[in-house]
């Protein structure tokens, strides 16, 4: 079975002073967009399902560079995401804790902000880490993760399950784009109370501003 949905943001429309546009359907026009195409195809393998996703259409000149590296890192998160879900929690209702926060450095000088001794690597460290291999730290405020390692492509992403939590998934995300700069820390959990969820993103959510801001 293919799929095939077309559309997405002209960079130039994203780059406009007046960003209310894309909050206002009704505003945007045609030419605002790009035809950006991504393609699923979903396949049976030996008894599995295999899916094969192609994202195609972008432009050759400097302007797509943010949109194409975004979508790029983006990709490589989700799937990842859609992989824990489907190994570890299908059928399972998700509970989502979500804490950002802005910051005026550059990318790199947060990303070594966030992951200092005096913040989320009060313990451990994550030197040397890949895609697979298993990682132990506990931050300042006292939480500790432990797990496997999904993903590191630093300063932009972490992504890592959380076995003491029911295995959780991790992401922490810096985000340069289009001149908003932002972290974003999400833990999708499956089985953990409610309660826990809303008390760790009100938690990091403080922790975050904190670190971004000293």
């Amino acid at each position: 079975m293919t799929i095939i949905f077309v559309g997405g943001w002209d960079p130039a429309v994203l780059e406009t002073a007046d960003k209310s546009r894309l909050d206002d359907p009704a505003s945007l026009k045609p030419e605002d967009f790009a035809q950006i195409a991504t393609e699923y195809v979903l396949e049976s393998e030996g008894g599995t399902t295999l899916l094969r996703l192609v994202h195609s259409g972008f432009g050759t000149d400097a302007e797509w560079d943010d949109q194409f590296e975004g979508t790029r890192t983006g990709w490589e998160v989700e799937l990842r995401g859609l992989r824990h879900y489907l190994e570890n929690h299908r059928g399972r209702d998700r509970v989502v804790a979500w804490a950002k926060a802005p910051f005026t450095t550059s990318r790199a000088k947060a990303w070594d902000r966030i992951l200092s001794s005096r913040r989320l690597l009060a313990e451990g460290t994550l030197e040397g880490a890949r895609e697979g291999l298993r990682y132990r730290i506990r931050a300042s405020n006292g939480d500790r993760f432990e797990g496997t390692v999904e993903l590191y492509d630093p300063p932009r992403n972490f992504v890592a399950t959380v076995e003491p939590w029911n295995r959780a998934l991790l992401r922490l995300r810096l985000e340069d784009l289009y001149g908003r700069r932002e972290a974003h820390l999400w833990l999708s959990t499956y089985g953990l109370p409610r309660e826990e969820a809303a008390a760790f993103q009100t938690r990091w959510q403080a922790e975050l501003e904190n670190f971004l801001s000293a």
